[in-house]
């Protein structure tokens, strides 16, 4: 079976993390592509490295782009006669459902909503209500993921498919030395609610950890980040921009902090997290509860004094007990996050609708 994916960008994100992973886990007699419609980005090496190709569309950020993007696309789908395309976000879904001829086409659904604020956003998401019928199959990455597509795609999903990483070998847990750690991965967006993240950081004082913040747009070039971190000058905090390999920055961490306001579906950061054993404190937006192994680790949204609250009782836990909560976190991964068993639901959903 050929399958071809269709996405945004390739920059450092769930649904770009989840095209990854299921290119790799992908049987012998898959044959799967992706095709881009933006350049290349963070994660452009990795990808390509497990599909068995990429094409990037090299489009504009404007509206007259989708049109282009729509030609470019029939284009390529003429040469690789896929048997199913699956589209991913919001942009990608609807340039996919216009370019798609009679070819099967999944959507999955990344979001639970509330980032339609935006003009361009607004638009494609009511664009996308009218076309949602022009999919074989629509997928929700969580339930929350669900609600957004009933709702506000007027299409109830066919599916609920939970993301999923692949688990890296992991023998025993392990706290790493003095690790004083916490990490961010989360792009530049007013969802990620940065300033909630540092005003917690700041609230835990001088004893606080060091805030490592990686993604696009978390770099030292980025004005709009000097201006916050400016509101914050005691906290010690690292910008890493976007990282292509986050593995080493997790397996450093004492924990990953998800401190989003809204928006949030199931994000692939605190799976990976959990894949490598590393605890999650996350705000409780979208199905990010999933992702807490304690009910202490789940903050309400923009509450700065409760997620710093939360980080505080991960570092003042004694080793046996920060042993226990890795192990924990595993064993979450491993019950529900595992790529491969994603896979094999997602082929099924592929093999029942292919031309």
């Amino acid at each position: 079976m050929r399958v071809v994916h269709v996405i945004n960008s390739l920059e450092t994100g769930g649904a770009q993390t989840l095209v990854e992973a299921l290119c790799l886990v992908a049987e012998s007699n898959h044959d799967v592509h992706v095709v881009v419609l933006l350049g290349r980005d963070t994660l452009s090496a990795r990808v390509e490295a497990a599909a068995a190709s990429v094409t990037y569309l090299n489009l504009r950020k404007d509206p007259i782009s989708a049109g282009v993007g729509v030609v470019r696309l029939r284009r390529i789908l003429r040469q690789l006669r896929p048997d199913v395309i699956h589209s991913h976000l919001l942009q990608a879904d609807l340039i996919a459902s216009l370019a798609k001829g009679r070819t099967a086409l999944v959507s999955t659904v990344h979001t639970s909503g509330g980032h339609e604020s935006g003009l361009g956003s607004a638009l494609v998401t009511r664009v996308m209500r009218l076309v949602a019928h022009r999919y074989s199959a629509l997928v929700a990455c969580s339930p929350s993921a669900g609600r957004f597509a009933k709702t506000r795609l007027n299409r109830a999903p066919d599916a609920t498919i939970l993301n999923g990483t692949r688990l890296p070998e992991f023998d025993m847990p392990y706290v790493p030395e003095e690790s004083s750690v916490v990490l961010s991965l989360a792009r530049w967006h007013p969802m990620k609610d940065h300033a909630n993240l540092f005003a917690a950081v700041s609230h835990m004082g001088a004893s606080g950890p060091r805030l490592v913040c990686a993604g696009a747009g978390m770099s030292a070039d980025n004005p709009e980040v000097v201006a916050l971190t400016a509101q914050f000058p005691g906290i010690d905090i690292e910008l890493r921009g976007p990282v292509e390999d986050v593995a080493s920055l997790i397996q450093g961490a004492r924990a990953l902090v998800v401190a989003s306001s809204h928006g949030e579906a199931l994000p692939m950061a605190g799976i990976e997290s959990l894949a490598h054993g590393v605890p999650v404190v996350t705000t409780d937006v979208g199905d990010c509860s999933l992702l807490a192994i304690d009910e202490a680790q789940l903050v309400p949204p923009r509450d700065p004094i409760a997620l710093a609250s939360a980080l505080t009782e991960i570092f003042s836990e004694q080793a046996h007990a920060q042993l226990e909560l890795r192990a924990r976190a595993r064993r979450r991964a491993e019950d529900l996050f595992d790529v491969t068993s994603a896979a094999r639901t997602y082929y099924a959903i592929y093999e029942g609708i292919a031309r």
